[in-house]
């Protein structure tokens, strides 16, 4: 069972949060291990379980990031390979590592390029996001899907770069 199973939703990259607020609470109250203090010690382990499975789904499906890489992974799109970035452009590739230079001569730079960096390519995948229909998604849609994924998560370890590199230079 996945996640969108598990709440009733159909998948979905923009699910509605207080819907899915909802559906935690309902399935916190339904299967909170506090419930099933007097019951076997079966149906005790069984609550742990659900009640982990609940947590994870929600925190999955209320993030952002994790929710792409979750989509993908219901996709088959990630797994084996997962770090290979040979599937983004080159002008992609040097444009990050332009930032990566700039991080030590001009952080604050560097920082503005991200940022602009992150929006450009988040305005790209914004009208898939809003369309976006996990049983009838093309090969191209979850191509760009998992090239955003990709580009994303590569301009998270930059910013985790410039943050470090900050932190670093602070008295």
């Amino acid at each position: 069972m996945n996640y969108f199973e598990f709440y009733g939703l159909s998948p979905s990259l923009a699910p509605d949060p207080e819907l899915l607020k909802k559906k935690f609470l309902e399935a916190s109250r339904k299967h909170h291990p506090d419930h099933f203090v007097l019951k076997p010690e079966l149906e005790k382990e069984e609550a742990e379980e659900w009640s982990a499975f609940n947590n994870k789904a929600y925190r999955t499906l209320s993030n952002p990031d994790l929710l792409f890489k979750y989509i993908l992974e219901l996709k088959g799109l990630t797994g084996e390979g997962e770090g290979d970035q040979s599937g983004l452009s080159q002008e992609f590739l040097m444009e990050m590592m332009d930032i990566h230079d700039l991080i030590l001569e001009d952080p604050v730079k560097a920082d503005l390029q991200l940022e602009a960096a992150e929006n450009s390519i988040r305005a790209e995948i914004d009208p898939l996001i809003l369309h976006f229909d996990f049983d009838k998604a093309s090969g191209a849609e979850l191509e760009s899907l998992k090239e955003y994924y990709f580009k994303r998560r590569y301009i998270l370890r930059l910013r985790e770069n410039l943050n470090k590199f900050a932190a670093d230079q602070r008295p």
